[in-house]
């Protein structure tokens, strides 16, 4: 990140033109509306901000790089118009409507990458990293927050480097890997709400360097080669322009490499002494050891404060707030009949909310992930009242033979893992931070309490719509993960908790929900005092009279929506961690279709991970975002992560691929002879008798017409049957090399059946 001055490029949205008297009157409107309390169910639309006029100033302005990382941005990825204060709503600030007058502002506007400004998942290192700058925008002194455009902004405070106020320069410092840190609170601060660590993002800063030391070690063996100081002054003028060249702002990274260049500068004047003449395009303040050593440890400071909090005040929260905390890596060691399991969720795609879906067929231990990571992320009361009302016991949890079981949950933004340990006479919860809680049967306090850290909430494959009225509130204050280990614990009251909500809040669950049942814009949710309804043009539908599909998904939305909202004002901002086991039930295969693209739409800081035995379900998901469980020729668990996008296959396709494994849907009769059928053909010498079965077999399939209907078909079922044979035996190949045999022996076949027509057989 590099200082940019603004006044380089005409502000294209000057009241004095077409496009910014449009956006004035598109501010006014807006105004207008928000007086009116039109916008309670709505969210507000601005769209001159994004005009080609103001995308190609931006672009001018920031010499088409991303203005936060430098990185450059593409034809084929066009700049996201990244608003500085965002428009709509303040994540640190629940009660603030957002900066609306600002959202047509150029002075607010910057050009972006969506990786920086979006919700995004990143690898940084060993680890993945959920980082966007989306609706965040922390400051220094929270009273000073502005809220209505006559507010004095320059009393604001951020806590975000603005690379066109600031001199982020001042503030970061890059080490020889790449990575960058900071010794102010603002550095640190910017560094990891944008992600400026993320991986691939750090090694394209590595090799931009690479590339930079390379020139600049030819021009430092050069000078060192020089007869005397006039010839070496000489080289460094000639050859100097080829490394300032990579400190321009036009340059990826220039930031960086203009660090890099004043080591340079110190390095060629410890050789020959210059006393001026060498001069170069940008500058930066010197990066002095003293200086790295300082922004190492106010980086670790900065990580290692921003983990220790507790979600029962408001400085914990406000920390809690500060980044996304979300599940990257699950270790389970002899939980029930998990003898060693490690989920990394390096494999998630970058998709646009975070989610994870688990299959596998029953006792392959998927209901006990998402339990064991319930377990982990609770607190201790939530753990103590599971136990004292008999929901789980640690005997039956561990694994047979086996004297404890253990569960780790790395979460981003904590530089250690949750841990459960799991007795069979009690469980220890430890924190991060080294705090350890012991929870035993039949006591009725916990000594050293671990708080809670993050909003967890799970539901098991029974969710049971409540009684009429009834008050079902079961879990703590940061948790409702009761559900998870008992079926008979109800959902709440949909209707009845949203009666309570005051009309601002109110508001903002209906957008959630009507994002969640694909409702149109002009659709509203209402009420009388007593009763709920949905309306939509002139019809007006009591919500309990909704189909009961309807009213299930809205009942379990609502049930994690009202813990939400115990830490989060704006739900549409929401972010928490939600376990579902078996999220088809209940469900008509039309919900089952939609059911992840209406989560992830009307939740999107939201990080799901959920269960199905239904492939429609897979219905939303991308390459990365679906694991199987399965168990090895010696009954170990094991996920297979490698799987293509569910998106790619029809949904008969989905049930006969790796995701579901079943070799075909035909009826059950026909897949005992194939399971005969395979059985012989994966043998290496078969007796006369199983040879006269395999060809009954073949026969009868045959007739069934499931070995092909033509001569082609034919060889390419005798190749691929061989081929799956083997794979039913514990000497299975990889996919690749699958695929690769395959394609040999289809070709070996098809030579034989040439050489056999053109020899007249």
């Amino acid at each position: 990140m590099i200082h940019t001055d603004r006044a380089q490029v005409i502000n294209p949205l000057d009241p004095a033109t077409a496009l910014g008297r449009r956006a004035l009157d598109e501010m006014e409107k807006f105004a207008a509306d928000m007086r009116a309390g039109r916008f309670h169910q709505k969210r507000p639309m601005f769209k001159t901000y994004k005009a080609k006029p103001v995308t190609d100033a931006l672009a001018q302005l920031f010499h088409g790089k991303c203005a936060y990382c430098e990185s450059k941005i593409s034809a084929v990825a066009p700049i996201d118009v990244e608003l500085f204060r965002p428009k709509a709503s303040v994540v640190e600030a629940p009660s603030h409507p957002g900066y609306w007058w600002l959202a047509n502002s150029w002075d607010n506007l910057l050009a972006a990458c969506i990786d920086c400004n979006r919700l995004r998942r990143f690898e940084t290192g060993a680890e993945k990293i959920l980082s966007g700058k989306g609706d965040r925008f922390p400051l220094i002194d929270e009273t000073a927050r502005c809220l209505m455009p006559e507010d004095d902004l320059s009393r604001e405070m951020p806590l975000l480097l603005d690379p066109t106020r600031d001199f982020p320069e001042e503030h970061l410092v890059y080490s020889k890997d790449g990575i960058v840190i900071s010794e102010s609170e603002r550095g640190n601060t910017t560094i990891a709400i944008l992600g400026l660590n993320r991986r691939g993002l750090v090694q394209q800063r590595h090799q931009t360097l690479l590339h930079f030391h390379e020139r600049e070690n030819y021009l430092i063996e050069a000078v060192s080669g020089a007869s005397d100081s006039d010839a070496a002054l000489s080289l460094i003028e000639n050859r100097w322009e080829t490394l300032a060249r990579m400190a321009r702002p036009d340059a990826p990274y220039s930031g960086m490499i203009r660090q890099a260049l004043e080591r340079t500068r110190a390095r060629l004047s410890r050789e020959i002494s210059p006393d001026g003449g060498v001069d170069f395009a940008g500058s930066a303040p010197r990066v002095t050891k003293e200086r790295e050593r300082r922004a190492q440890h106010a980086s670790r400071s900065y990580a290692q404060a921003m983990s220790d909090y507790s979600l029962e005040d408001d400085a914990g929260i406000a920390k809690f707030k500060s980044q996304r905390r979300f599940v990257e890596r699950v270790t389970i060691e002899n939980i029930k009949a998990i003898k060693n399991l490690d989920l990394n969720f390096e494999a998630l795609s970058h998709g646009p909310s975070p989610w994870l879906m688990l299959l596998g067929e029953n006792g392959t231990g998927k209901s006990t992930v998402l339990q064991s990571i319930a377990l982990a992320l609770c607190d201790s009361d939530q753990l103590l009242s599971l136990l004292k009302n008999d929901r789980i016991d640690p005997a039956s949890m561990v694994r047979y033979r086996c004297k404890s079981g253990r569960v780790t949950v790395k979460l981003s933004g904590f530089p250690k893992a949750h841990e459960l340990i799991v007795y069979r006479d009690r469980f220890e919860l430890r924190s991060p931070q080294g705090d350890v809680a012991a929870i035993k049967i039949n006591t009725e306090t916990v000594e050293n309490p671990v708080k809670a850290q993050v909003l967890i909430l799970g539901y098991g494959a029974t969710r049971l719509l409540p009684r009429r009225r009834s008050s079902s509130d079961a879990g703590a204050a940061f948790s409702r993960i009761d559900n998870l280990f008992d079926p008979f614990v109800a959902l709440i009251d949909a209707e009845a908790w949203l009666l309570k909500r005051d009309p601002k809040d109110f508001g903002t669950t209906a957008m959630v929900l009507k994002d969640l049942l694909a409702l149109d814009d002009e659709a509203e949710f209402v009420t009388d005092g007593r009763t709920i309804f949905v309306r939509s043009g002139d019809a007006k539908t009591p919500l309990r009279n909704l189909s009961d599909g309807y009213q299930t998904v809205v009942a379990a939305a609502v049930d994690i929506l009202s813990v939400l909202s115990r830490i989060w004002e704006k739900l549409t901002e929401a972010e928490g961690i939600v376990l579902i086991d078996e999220i088809d039930a209940h469900l008509h295969p039309r919900w089952q279709m939609r059911i992840v693209g209406s989560l992830r739409n009307a939740m999107p800081g939201v990080q799901f991970i959920t269960t199905t035995h239904q492939p429609l379900c897979l219905r939303g998901l991308g390459a990365g975002e679906v694991v199987v469980m399965q168990r090895d020729e010696e009954g170990v668990v094991e996920p297979l992560l490698d799987l293509p996008s569910p998106a790619d296959f029809r949904v008969d396709q989905l049930l006969t691929s790796g995701f579901f494994g079943l070799r075909s849907t035909v009826d059950p009769e026909t897949e005992r002879l194939f399971d005969t059928y395979y059985a012989l053909l994966a043998l290496d010498d078969r007796t006369a008798e199983q040879e006269s079965e395999l060809e009954s077999l073949q026969a009868e399939l045959a007739g069934r017409r499931q070995l092909g209907d033509t001569q082609r078909e034919s060889i390419y079922y005798a190749a691929i049957d061989k081929l799956l044979a083997k794979q039913a035996t514990p000497a299975r190949l990889p996919p690749e090399t699958l695929r690769e045999e395959a394609v040999e022996q289809i070709g070996a076949l098809w030579t034989q059946m040439l050489s056999k027509a053109e020899a007249g057989e």
